[in-house]
């Protein structure tokens, strides 16, 4: 799993909405949520590989400022019950 956090100039939940409907597509295997509250207007996103180049494309392109201010892999592992 892949953690990374942007900074963004998203100002309110409308704009937030719309851009998760296009960022779904490219982190479908985990989560993108938004922190409107935060002076930096943080977005959040969980995937299984990291999509940062994509993130600011497309928010580029819809004609959004984004910036990654923070990235960081982190290991998921199955725990598997051993046979007595």
């Amino acid at each position: 799993m892949v953690v990374e956090i942007f900074t963004t100039d998203v100002s309110d939940s409308r704009q937030a909405e719309v851009l998760l409907k296009s960022l779904k597509p490219i982190a479908a295997d985990g989560r993108v949520t938004f922190d409107l509250e935060d002076i930096d207007k943080i977005m959040r996103i969980e995937s299984q590989g990291g999509v940062a180049e994509q993130v600011i494309r497309i928010l580029d392109e819809d004609g959004y400022s984004c910036k990654l201010l923070y990235r960081r892999a982190t290991l998921s592992y199955e725990i598997e019950e051993i046979p007595r």
